[in-house]
Parts: C-alpha cells; structure tokens; sequence
C-alpha cells in the first residue's frame, strides 16, 4: 500500500501536466477554423518580415552539429501552425 501512494505521489506533476495538456488539445480541437483563419494573415506577415528573411539566411550559412542545433522555429509559428492544420 504503501508503494502505491508514493508512485502516486511521485508521477502528480506528470498526471497533471497531462490532463492540462489533453484540456489544451480540446480547447484546440473546438477553435480550430477560427484560430486557423485569424492566425494565417499573422504568418503570412511573419514569412515577409525581415526577422523571417535574416533567419533564413543565417540558416542557410550555419552548420549544424551533433551537439549544437539551429532552431529553425524561434518563434513557434510553424509549430503552431502544424498544431492548428491537423
């Protein structure tokens, strides 16, 4: 009994951070087309910035190694924009 209540213990944080996370994809899932169309102008104006343009080209020069990575995302708007599109 006593093996299960400090697993339990133990794994709170994970069980909790997943619940919220399951919330998150619901309250994704019911917005979607709306979050879909007012987030497309936002990424449309970011791939014509020069923020985007000078990532790019710094992208383009670096190398990447084993234990550096370039982030290609800084800002997150593809990782969104997957998240909102599927």
């Amino acid at each position: 009994m006593t093996f299960a209540d400090t697993t339990l213990k133990q794994n709170r944080t994970v069980i909790k951070n997943a619940i919220s996370y399951l919330n998150l994809t619901h309250r994704v899932e019911k917005e979607r087309e709306s979050e879909l169309a007012a987030f497309e102008p936002k990424m449309a104006a970011y791939m014509e910035s020069e923020d985007y343009t000078k990532l790019q080209e710094v992208l383009s020069k670096a190398e990447d190694e084993d234990e550096y990575k370039n982030d290609t995302d800084p800002q997150g708007y593809f990782a969104y924009k997957k998240l909102v599109s599927s």
